[in-house]
């Protein structure tokens, strides 16, 4: 399983609308349809006809109105790192060393650590918590310029390379909860499967099998006599340019995602509907990487750390990419009035058009805001077959909601989609904040 963080995803305009950051879930829920699919046959919903032809649009001033869940990341029953212990591996001559040594040794007890695991739990109920210091190291030989990984259990450099420095005891020996953090030179480049650093991903998080000797106090191998075998994460940072902050945010969305899915094959937290991954992965940080919000990133104790999806307050119907942001207020969004089925996927004919029923939501009181649909099916490669009844875009009959607001959503497929599915987003803006509810369209 590929662990990524792309520098570019999917264009500017995908990033602006970014599906993954911004779905809302509610304690307060409508009844799941049991077929999974809308009828493409049924009606719109009747309302009293008011101005323009629209019935009345009451505000909702119970908090937030009913609507569709959206999914959380599920739990795959796999392993987490429940004390994380970062050991933090530079090579002589990074500037930066003591910087990222100290991001190692105390991001794990922070504010904002605690925001983006609170609720990450295993099926034994243990949770992720406080992390610890794993120590420094400090590399004097010189790397080699390329580095091949794989996600497929294959052998690579990269492993060789850590299997080596804990078999000469110069990487601490691992236990569970250990993750090595290696930063690379700007001289090294690495290819993970078929991605390239710098290129197509900026950093991230694998696991080795690794049988580490048992030590001495001072530091001798007992004999040879070997322990037994650990599955263990390590997170690998490219160094793609001299940002310390697109460093420290790499490296943060490598650390929360280790700990809530940090080992290959056996998956813990990773989102299965991929249509709110767009494509990037659907571990924690990669459904928070697009900028939703105008940024992707939350300063703590004077580091530039990535956002981080939280299930909990996905599940409160609060924005789910936390920490959120200060000063963005009451977090808002659209959803398909009845739920479809998990993945969000409407049936329609070729040639015709289907109404879909919408409620607008908000955790707490604001002003109204704009709702807009846009297509997003070019952005995954395939071409833009949708429109709507006046020969564009998708309709909705409400431009400016609030909380409760009923909407008509109008949504014609002109062909079929050449990938199986075209997708779309309800995107909702208040001000300088975006957020978006992902949807598609599959032919009847």
């Amino acid at each position: 399983m590929i662990r990524l963080r792309f520098l570019v995803a999917l264009g500017a305009s995908l990033a602006t609308l970014s599906a993954a950051a911004c779905g809302g879930s509610s304690a307060k829920q409508a009844t799941p349809d049991p077929t999974g699919v809308i009828d493409p046959d049924a009606g719109p919903p009747t309302a009293d006809a008011g101005e323009g032809g629209l019935g009345p649009d009451p505000l909702d001033t119970h908090y937030p109105a009913a609507h569709t869940p959206i999914p959380l990341a599920d739990y795959n029953g796999g392993g987490i790192l429940k004390n994380a212990k970062i050991v933090t591996i530079t090579f002589d001559g990074d500037t930066k060393r003591d910087l990222l040594e100290q991001l190692g040794d105390t991001i794990t007890q922070t504010k904002w650590w605690d925001a983006v695991t609170d609720g990450y739990c295993d099926d034994k109920n243990t949770c992720v918590g406080h992390g610890t210091s794993g120590g420094h190291v400090h590399i004097s030989e010189a790397p080699a310029t390329s580095y091949t990984d794989s996600s497929f259990s294959t052998p690579t450099t990269i492993q060789d390379f850590i299997k080596a420095h804990v078999a000469d005891g110069s990487f601490p020996t691992p236990d569970a909860d250990t993750l090595y953090a290696i930063y690379f030179p700007s001289t090294v480049s690495i290819v993970l499967d078929s991605a390239n650093s710098c290129m197509d991903f900026g950093a991230y998080h694998n696991s080795v099998i690794l049988t580490p000797p048992e030590v001495a106090d001072g530091g001798v191998v007992e004999g040879g006599v070997l322990g037994a075998p650990i599955d263990v994460a390590y997170a690998i940072m490219p160094r793609c340019g001299n940002s310390t902050g697109e460093l420290t945010v790499s490296a943060s969305h490598e650390f929360i995602e280790a700990a809530t899915d940090p080992h290959v094959g056996t998956p813990a937290y990773y989102m299965q509907n991929q249509l709110w991954t767009n494509g990037l992965g659907g571990e924690v940080g990669d459904l928070c990487e697009l900028g939703f919000n105008g940024s992707v990133t939350y300063v703590e104790s004077s580091f530039v750390v990535q956002r981080s999806w939280s299930n909990k307050a996905a599940a409160g119907s609060h924005d789910p990419c936390v920490p959120a942001p200060a000063g963005n207020g009451a977090y808002f969004n659209v959803a398909p009035t009845t739920p479809i089925q998990a993945t969000n996927v409407i049936a329609i004919k070729v040639g015709t058009t289907k109404v879909i029923p919408l409620t607008a939501f908000s955790d707490g009181p604001m002003d109204d805001w704009t709702l807009d649909v846009q297509e997003t099916t070019h952005y995954r490669g395939g071409s833009d077959v949708l429109g709507g009844p006046s020969g564009g875009a998708p309709e909705v009959d409400r431009p400016l909601v609030h909380n409760g607001s009923k909407i008509n959503l109008s949504v014609t497929l002109t062909a079929r989609p050449s990938q199986g599915q075209a997708t779309f987003e309800l995107v909702s803006r208040s001000g300088n904040v975006t957020h978006t509810w992902p949807m598609a369209v599959r032919a009847q």
